[in-house]
């Protein structure tokens, strides 16, 4: 019924870096130009 991690809610360790902040921090949406560095 109620589930403690519910699938369409990804955890921040499982959301993909394309959805979510890099793993040095860095946002996805940067204005410097990162997408470039992202889709590598």
């Amino acid at each position: 019924m109620s589930d403690p991690r519910p699938e369409h809610t990804p955890k921040p360790d499982e959301i993909d870096p394309e959805e979510g902040p890099e793993p040095d921090g860095t946002p996805v949406e940067n204005p410097s130009g990162s997408r470039e560095l992202i889709a590598a």
